[in-house]
């Protein structure tokens, strides 16, 4: 009997039903209410974006009902009743593009009386739709003007803007602003569509039209190679975000049964080998006293506290690591203070966030070494 529980015990469980097996086994009798929070639509909010005009966004936040939400620079909104003949939506993983409307469109808006809140043709776009957690954990890497900050898996963008906003928006003149921005993602289609996002919200001097350099560049190098562009050309960096590639846990449930055919057992084991050494790479392009913020939206622990601490029992032997607690701030972000403290970081999960999955971590490299 022994012998047939270690076979079965050892066999890859695959499929809807292996996926749900192992997480049931994990998450206990709070797996079902979470299953559901998880097969819910996303509760976005309205990320706006700082570099467009004061005027403009002040008549959209009054056509959206626009409010304050918990988190620096979201808000809660109501699509309006016309909205898609003002903006085009499109949903793309954690994020909802609203970009420009056709010249169709305005053509239509205009006769509905809409046009006065029909971005003109050298308007940015005005807001970002995005999952909260994801705002949060961008904006818990504390970026600061004038820092040197890379995005290492950054497709499709929408923390990006965040980074962005942090380094940039607060100056009135972002030609002379001094920092840099990395955003970087392996793979070439990703990077097509990260580079479309970041061109429709960011001011085009901060690309160097019209100015002394660029503030952000856009980058195809492999995370897990350490010789690369990273090393060569940008390292090394004030702030780093690891936004890993990961099981997606709350895709899997939305896209229905077949999106779980290639999922497996060993697929956050994989994943995770992939998350070390994105984490691994990163810190040696961290200045000393940096701080580098690893996130997942996974549920899996292997991906998360796992993956953590295999990094550390790793990169110890080179470098001195802290592992920072979330300050007070950084928690009063959350609706209803529902981050939950893990062994190495901290999970905003749907039941009880409404947010998430979103796992994060905070590390500071030590000075001294």
């Amino acid at each position: 009997l022994a012998q047939v529980f270690f076979l079965f015990s050892s066999m890859s469980v695959r499929g809807e039903q292996g996926w749900r097996a192992t997480h049931r086994h994990h998450y206990g009798d709070r797996w079902e209410p979470l299953l559901r929070a998880l097969a819910q639509p996303v509760r976005h909010v309205c990320f706006l974006n700082q570099f467009a005009s004061p005027e403009f966004l002040q008549r959209l936040s009054y056509e959206y009902h626009m409010s304050p939400s918990s988190i620096p620079g979201c808000y809660t909104y109501e699509i309006p009743v016309h909205e898609s003949e003002q903006f085009a939506i499109e949903e793309d993983e954690e994020i909802v593009f609203c970009h420009r409307s056709t010249d169709a469109d305005l053509g239509t808006a205009a006769r509905t009386g809409l046009s006065g809140l029909v971005a003109q043709p050298s308007t940015l776009s005005p807001f970002y739709f995005m999952d909260g957690a994801s705002v949060i954990s961008a904006l818990a890497l504390k970026v600061q003007p004038g820092d040197k900050v890379l995005d290492l898996c950054a497709a499709p963008g929408g923390k990006s803007l965040v980074l962005a906003t942090q380094l940039f928006a607060r100056s009135s003149n972002t030609r002379n602003e001094e920092g840099l921005l990395v955003c970087n993602d392996f793979s070439k289609t990703r990077v097509r569509r990260l580079t479309d996002v970041l061109m429709k919200f960011l001011p085009g001097e901060l690309f160097g039209a019209d100015g002394p350099g660029p503030k952000i560049q856009i980058t195809s190098a492999d995370g897990c190679s350490y010789s690369n562009t990273m090393e060569r050309r940008f390292a090394p960096f004030d702030k780093i975000l690891v936004d890993a590639p990961c099981s997606s846990d709350r895709h899997l449930v939305r896209q229905g049964d077949g999106a779980f055919t290639k999922w497996s057992s060993a697929t956050p084991k994989v994943n995770a080998e992939r998350q070390v050494k994105l984490m691994s790479n990163a810190l040696w392009w961290l200045k000393p006293g940096g701080t580098m913020v690893y996130s997942t939206c996974a549920l899996s622990a292997e991906e998360n506290d796992l993956a953590v601490e295999a990094f550390l029992k790793k990169m110890k032997k080179h470098f001195r690591m802290e592992v920072l607690p979330l300050e007070q701030e950084e928690l009063a972000w959350v609706p209803g203070f529902a981050a939950e403290q893990t062994d190495w970081g901290t999970i905003l999960l749907p039941d009880k966030s409404t947010f998430g999955p979103l796992f994060f971590c905070k590390i500071r490299k030590s000075i001294e070494q």
